[in-house]
C-alpha cells in the first residue's frame, strides 16, 4: 500500500461509537469498498 503498487478505496469511517451503524451498513450491503472503525 505505501508504495501504490495496492489501492485500497475506503467507503466509510465511523468512530468507535458508531460501530453498530458501520456493521449495519456492511451487513445490508450499502457499502462499496472498505469500512473502517476507528479506535
Amino acid at each position: 500500500v505505501e508504495d501504490g503498487k495496492i489501492e485500497v478505496h475506503v467507503s466509510k469511517t465511523y468512530s468507535l461509537e458508531e460501530a453498530t451503524k458501520a456493521l449495519n451498513q456492511i451487513q445490508t450491503l450499502h457499502t462499496k469498498g472498505k469500512t473502517v472503525i476507528k479506535l
